[in-house]
């Protein structure tokens, strides 16, 4: 898998990071029954905001 993409079934990353100030897709997928949350890195994220991002998910508030 060589794409920068980060999918977690958690029910809490997506109001645990956005409430840090990084924005992630949520969505229901594969089915309606189970949500899957997607984090998509792009080359517009700078190294700051990897780092972040790698210590929120690395974290316990999660």
């Amino acid at each position: 898998k060589n794409y920068p993409v980060i999918y977690s079934n958690s029910d809490t990353i997506f109001g645990n990071l956005h409430r840090q100030g990084i924005i992630i897709a949520s969505f229901k997928y594969p089915t309606y029954k189970n949500p899957m949350n997607r984090i998509v890195i792009t080359a517009n994220h700078t190294k700051e905001d990897l780092k972040k991002l790698v210590e929120l998910l690395n974290s316990e508030e999660l």
